[in-house]
């Protein structure tokens, strides 16, 4: 199970300059789920691992020591895709339409 602390959550987002909703966004999950991680609330370990993994995509690493806690972004990460609806970002893609019985 990953384990994160709130402080590390908060600082991750601090570091890529995303909001809650950006990070949900890009977990895939509620605004709420992030809120309630960041105020160091338990969550599903299947929602923190969504929430780490998509932090990891963005070239953010956690390590915890004997020495704390800590959080750094990677120089060579290339910047992640822009967060949907926003300026740069891909439409989504269009599912196609269903036909009844064309052919």
């Amino acid at each position: 199970m990953v384990i994160l602390t709130d402080r590390q959550i908060r600082a991750a987002r601090a570091l890529l300059d995303w909001t809650q909703t950006t990070l949900s966004d890009r977990a895939l999950v509620a605004p709420s789920v992030v809120k309630r991680a960041e105020n160091g609330e338990r969550i599903r370990s299947a929602t923190m691992r969504a929430i780490c993994d998509a932090l990891y995509k963005a070239g953010v690493r956690f390590a915890v020591d004997e020495e704390g806690e800590s959080v750094k972004i990677l120089h060579s990460a290339t910047a992640p895709p822009a967060a949907p609806g926003a300026a740069g970002a891909e439409p989504p893609a269009r599912r196609p339409k269903a036909t009844r019985g064309r052919t």
